[in-house]
């Protein structure tokens, strides 16, 4: 994580220093199983099928990012006011995140 960091980003690091507040979106993909049929694949690539078994919880799997970027992304992880962070199949397994400046001007709903 760290090296794919540095080696797309150019500017001072961290690239949010302390107290500014940071917007996270994690894309995650899951390879397709190569035993599946190719009905079933073309079903996971088209997202009726996503993956929902125990090959990774997004709670877990956003954690090791955040962490990963404290001292490089920003200062520390807890800069990160607003987490968007999906799961769906793949060609192949990758995790793409983007870092923006969280501006936090979206209305919210209740739960």
């Amino acid at each position: 994580m760290k090296v794919s960091f540095r080696s797309g980003y150019s500017g001072q690091v961290p690239a949010f220093t302390q107290g500014a507040s940071v917007r996270v979106t994690i894309d995650v993909a899951q390879a397709i199983p190569k035993s599946w049929s190719k009905a079933k694949t073309l079903r996971a690539e088209n997202g009726d099928i996503v993956p929902t078994g125990r090959t990774g919880d997004l709670d877990n799997i956003a954690k090791s990012i955040l962490d990963a970027l404290n001292g490089l992304a920003y200062e520390d992880d807890c800069q990160v006011t607003t987490l968007i962070i999906t799961k769906h199949y793949g060609d192949a397994p990758r995790a793409l995140i983007r870092l923006e400046g969280d501006t936090h001007e979206r209305k919210y709903g209740v739960l």
